[in-house]
C-alpha cells in the first residue's frame, strides 16, 4: 500500500530558534511517527538540516532569500506540489498559508514580529521588519481561514490569532520540548562555584535581531558589575557581522571590556556554554516561546528577564527566575546583581504579584477563547499527526 505523504513547508526557516524547533519536530517524528503509514516531505530554505528516518528533504534556497520567490511558492508552486504529491496533510511551519483548495492545512505559528507589538526603534535597525509585518500580517489575516488548525507555542499567541485575525478554526497550544536524545542536563550538571572567584559569567544566546534588545543586556551587566563590585562577563552568541543590528551591538560592545562575542554556536556548544555560565540574562521583547529559557532552566541556575507574558508561560514553575520591571535597565541590573550574589535557591517571591496576574489572566483568556486544545510537546504533536493521517486512510 502506498504510504501517505505529509508536506512540511519550512522554506523561510534557515537558522537560529526556528531551525532548532523544526529539527526537534523531525526528531520526534523519527522516534514516534507512524512510518508505515506516512512519510514527511520537507521543503527547507536553509543550508543544513538533520535528516531523520521517514523524512525526505527538498532544499529551496531561492525561496528563503527572496520575497518574490516566497510569494511564488505559496501562491503557485505549493499548488503544483500538492497536485504532484497528493499529500493527505500540509503543515506550514512558517506563519504563512499557501493557496491550496483540496488539501487539509495546519499552520504552526512562531513568528512574534508578525503579531506582537511594534516599536519605532525597529525601523532604525530593521526597516524590513515593517514591510514584512505589513505584508505577512495581511497575508495571514486573509489566508489563515483556509487552515483547519492553527498551532502556537503559547496562549498569548493563540489569543492574538483568535482576536486580531478572527480565526475560527481549531486552536492548539503546543509548547516545544527537548528532543529525546537531548543531553542538556548531563552537560550542565557541573555548576561553577561562585565563591571561588570574584568573577561571574552571564550568557545571552540570541541571534542578532532588533527585538532581542541586546544593548539592554550590555548596559545591565555594566551596572550590575558596579553594584556587586565583581567582574561580570557577558557572552553573546553573535559575531557582529550578521546584519546592521549586529554591527551596532559590536560597536556598543567595544565600549566595555566585559562583553565577549562568540559568534554563531551549534546547539551542543551552546549547552557547553550553559555549563560555564553562572546565570542567563534574557532581554528579548518578543518571543513565541524563548527556547533558550527552557534549555537553561534545566541547569537550575538563575535566569534574569524582563516582565513579559511569554517569560511566565515558558518558565512556569521555575524556581530560579528573577523578573525585572519591563524596559528598566536599572531594575534588570539590580535583579542580576541579586541573583549572582545569592547562593540559595530563589523562588518567584521576587515577582509574586506579576506571577499571580499572569496566572489569573490565563484563565480569563481561556474563557474568552473557548475550547483550546493543549498538546504537551513534540511527542504528542506527532501522535496527533499520526491519528490525523490514520483517519484519512480509513
Amino acid at each position: 500500500m502506498r504510504r501517505s505523504i505529509i508536506v512540511v513547508s519550512a522554506t523561510n526557516i534557515s537558522n537560529a530558534g526556528p531551525l532548532s524547533v523544526l529539527e526537534d519536530f523531525l526528531a520526534a517524528w523519527a522516534h514516534h511517527g507512524s512510518h508505515q503509514c506516512a512519510k514527511l516531505v520537507v521543503f527547507f530554505g536553509g543550508d543544513k538540516l538533520r535528516v531523520n528516518a521517514g523524512t525526505t528533504v527538498i532544499r529551496t534556497p531561492k525561496v528563503a532569500r527572496s520575497w518574490l520567490w516566497k510569494a511564488v511558492f505559496e501562491f503557485v508552486t505549493a499548488a503544483r506540489i500538492a497536485r504532484r504529491l497528493r499529500p493527505v496533510l500540509w503543515i506550514s511551519f512558517q506563519d504563512t498559508v499557501p493557496r491550496l483548495t483540496k488539501v487539509p492545512l495546519w499552520i504552526y505559528c512562531h513568528k512574534p514580529t508578525y503579531v506582537g507589538a511594534f516599536r519605532l526603534r525597529y525601523l532604525l535597525f530593521a526597516p524590513r521588519i515593517l514591510v514584512e509585518r505589513f505584508v505577512f500580517r495581511t497575508w495571514l489575516y486573509v489566508m489563515i481561514g483556509r487552515s483547519e488548525r492553527a498551532i502556537a507555542q503559547q496562549l498569548w499567541f493563540v489569543r492574538t490569532l483568535r482576536k486580531s485575525f478572527r480565526y475560527q478554526g481549531a486552536l492548539t497550544v503546543c509548547p516545544p520540548s527537548m528532543p529525546d536524545n537531548a543531553s542538556v542536563g548531563r552537560i550542565c550538571s557541573e555548576k561553577p562555584d561562585p565563591h571561588l572567584a570574584r568573577e561571574f559569567v552571564v550568557i545571552y544566546p540570541a541571534y542578532p535581531r532588533v527585538h532581542k534588545n541586546i544593548e539592554a543586556a550590555i548596559r545591565a551587566v555594566e551596572l550590575a558589575s558596579k553594584i556587586t563590585g565583581a567582574r561580570i562577563r557577558l557572552r553573546l552568541t553573535l559575531s557582529g557581522t550578521e546584519n546592521l543590528y549586529a554591527r551596532y551591538v559590536r560597536w556598543q560592545s567595544k565600549k566595555y571590556s566585559h562583553v565577549e562575542l562568540l559568534g554563531f554556536l551549534p546547539r551542543k556548544q551552546i549547552y557547553a556554554e550553559y555549563a560555564r555560565a553562572d546565570a542567563m540574562l534574557f532581554t528579548s521583547e518578543l518571543e513565541s516561546w524563548g527556547l533558550p529559557l527552557s534549555e537553561f532552566a534545566d541547569t537550575g541556575k538563575p535566569i534574569v528577564a524582563f516582565d513579559w507574558p511569554f517569560v511566565y508561560e515558558t518558565l512556569a514553575g521555575a524556581k530560579n527566575l528573577w523578573v525585572a520591571h519591563r524596559g528598566s535597565v536599572t531594575s534588570l541590573a539590580e535583579h542580576l546583581a541579586a541573583a549572582l550574589s545569592s547562593s540559595a535557591a530563589i523562588d518567584l517571591k521576587h515577582s509574586s504579584s506579576a506571577k499571580s496576574t499572569a496566572t489569573s489572566g490565563d484563565h480569563t483568556i481561556a474563557e474568552e477563547l473557548g475550547p483550546v486544545e493543549t498538546w504537551h510537546g513534540w511527542r504528542e504533536f506527532v501522535c496527533k499527526l499520526s491519528e490525523r493521517v490514520a483517519c484519512d486512510r480509513v
